[in-house]
């Protein structure tokens, strides 16, 4: 989402800038936030919060994620490295001006800055109306490879809801050509089909690659090799394994037992 920051007003305290997102359905819970600008006229930020507003069993309080304090020393967000030559005293020492920021919400105390030139997102799906309990309450863990070099990882507790959809986000300025999808459990996870997107700001969403199809046979994620044994039997190929090696040159998958 882009919000044009005119409102946000120099040494005073109380203008903010504010973006919504709807993040039930398709979307997966934030794993981190990214602040980018595509101008050199420099933005100054003191502070971060994300919170969310909802209603339910689900939501226990307001403020997810807060980073820096209302008046604190900040960063620079601008295209141009030099633009901050008036802040510095008032900026992060390590950061000087950036053109994205990312803040990552299980360590409020990091953040990492880097060109954000491509954005890829792997989404797992594995609702399929015939079976059951397709989810898992182990730890579920996606990374990204281009040949050898790891371009990213995630970890979520929370796939026991993945019939909505469970997705990653990664910033990476290489194309990922193997995805991996591994569990730390014997609670079998069904999948039936991953999604690998790409975003960059010229192109905008373009799929990468789909392994499997929404509502067909697919594949069991647990390290308990015999756990698909009973109601998945004919929806799953093979025995279950403890990592799936997805790559985007093939349309299966490596099952490792």
């Amino acid at each position: 989402m882009t919000l044009e920051a005119h409102d946000c007003v120099d040494d005073d305290d109380s203008s903010s800038l504010g973006w919504s997102f709807d993040s039930w359905g398709d979307e997966a819970w934030i794993t981190d936030v990214i602040i980018q600008t595509y101008s050199d006229d420099a933005l100054f930020l003191d502070w971060l919060k994300l919170s969310y507003v909802c209603s339910g069993s689900f939501c226990t309080g307001n403020t997810i994620s807060k980073y820096g304090v209302t008046g604190g020393d900040g960063w620079c967000l601008s295209t141009d490295a030099n633009d901050a030559s008036g802040w510095s005293s008032y900026l992060d020492p390590n950061a000087g001006c950036q053109e994205a920021f990312r803040f990552d919400v299980d360590n409020e105390n990091a953040y990492i800055t880097s060109p954000l030139e491509w954005v890829y997102t792997v989404k797992l799906d594995c609702g399929r109306s015939t079976i059951e309990n397709e989810g898992t309450s182990n730890d579920v863990t996606v990374s990204l490879y281009d040949g050898s070099t790891k371009l990213g990882e995630r970890v979520v507790d929370y796939a026991r809801w993945c019939e909505y959809g469970t997705s990653w986000e990664f910033s990476s300025e290489k194309q990922p050509d193997r995805v991996y999808v591994e569990t730390n459990g014997s609670d079998a996870m069904f999948i039936d089909y991953v999604t690998l997107w790409e975003y960059s700001e010229a192109d905008h969403y373009d799929k990468i690659k789909t392994w499997g199809q929404d509502g067909g046979n697919g594949w069991c994620l647990s390290t308990d090799p015999s756990d698909s044994s009973g109601g998945w039997d004919p929806y799953v190929s093979g025995n279950c394994g403890y990592k799936l090696r997805f790559d985007t040159s093939n349309t299966g998958a490596v099952v490792y037992e």
